[in-house]
């Protein structure tokens, strides 16, 4: 199980990664050399990545698709293949329940979406894929982000 000051860092961190560590310190009432070293340790194991939120469509990129897709079985690893290397997809993840692979992808317009979809269908022979376009987007990464409520999972 996870601690609770462990919990408490992490928090912090996904609400403000770029926090000095004086600031993380003093809001979490940890010293500034073990804040050092839990986010040392977290490197090796509970932190992923550190990045960058995007607006995408301030970047001419109008169209953010959510697509799940339906593989025949003798393609699934060749498409796995494609999608993980492919530009326009932003996240990837193998899914249940009839079907292979979600999707998050982004593109500058409704042509590119749709030129992605055909690629699939006829290089890939999909069995079946489905789009759900982003209207708004309302809440993302908010998961262990807020300090105040920590306690409430060190109880589970």
């Amino acid at each position: 199980m996870v601690e609770r000051n462990d919990l408490l860092i992490i928090a912090h961190l996904r609400k403000d990664a770029r926090m000095s560590l004086t600031k993380l310190s003093k809001k979490t009432n940890i010293p500034a050399s073990t804040v050092y070293d839990k986010i040392k340790e977290f490197k090796d194991g509970h932190i992923k990545k550190h990045t960058a939120f995007v607006d995408f469509q301030k970047l001419g990129y109008q169209i953010t698709a959510f697509l799940m897709i339906q593989t025949i079985k003798d393609k699934k690893h060749v498409t796995k293949d494609h999608l993980e290397k492919h530009v326009n997809v932003n996240s990837l993840f193998k899914i249940n329940n009839n079907y292979d692979f979600f999707v998050e992808a982004i593109f500058r317009d409704i042509n590119e979406l749709e030129e992605f979809k055909e690629e699939l269908e006829i290089k890939f022979k999909t069995r079946k894929i489905v789009v759900y376009h982003l209207i708004k987007e309302i809440k993302k990464e908010s998961f262990l982000s807020n300090p105040e409520v920590i306690d409430l999972f060190c109880t589970i």
